[in-house]
């Protein structure tokens, strides 16, 4: 269950609640910020060897242990056909041939997209490489005119949202029962 946490927290007292996580949801309408490297093609993953060096990048620390199958095959092929059956896309930044930072979508429609899996290699962390793949899907999406929604928790996180254009909306609440 989970939505505007003022709503939400109306629920506690009449679910059996295993755990709950709050976070906070934002949007971006008009980006606030140009791209720091524009000589930086924002590419789109269209290949199984694009999604191989994604898989590898979540690899490079534990943010995303537990979360990834174990094979770098099955990831290549459970993402394969998300991103062929639905309209999600993937965005990345490489350098010398490696992924530096990537982003994607989940539930992309008409006039939304929400974005998730923001990662920046630790070798390439603190230099804007997030931040230029960030601006370069939402403007990919604000030109679509899809409005990028982002849930968050980590405080890095929302100093970039909130540098690249990012509105506040709410405070989320997910609960487990």
């Amino acid at each position: 269950m989970s939505g505007p946490a003022a709503f939400i927290q109306k629920f506690i007292p009449y679910v059996d609640v295993k755990r709950n996580r709050k976070s906070h949801l934002g949007v971006v309408k008009k980006l606030s910020t140009n791209r720091k490297y524009p000589e930086l093609e924002v590419k789109l993953v269209r290949s199984d060897e694009e999604i191989g060096m994604q898989y590898d990048l979540f690899h490079l620390t534990d943010e995303f242990t537990g979360s990834l199958p174990e094979k770098k095959a099955d990831y290549i092929r459970m993402e394969s056909e998300r991103l062929k059956a639905t309209n999600d896309r993937t965005a990345y930044v490489s350098i010398d041939n490696k992924m530096a930072a990537s982003c994607a979508t989940i539930r992309e429609g008409i006039k939304s997209a929400i974005i998730i899996g923001v990662f920046t290699n630790p070798e390439y962390r603190g230099r804007g490489f997030g931040t230029e793949v960030l601006t370069g899907l939402f403007d990919m999406l604000l030109q679509e005119g899809k409005y990028p929604y982002l849930f968050y928790s980590n405080p890095v996180a929302r100093k970039v949202y909130k540098k690249i254009g990012m509105t506040e909306i709410c405070e989320w609440c997910v609960l487990e029962v």
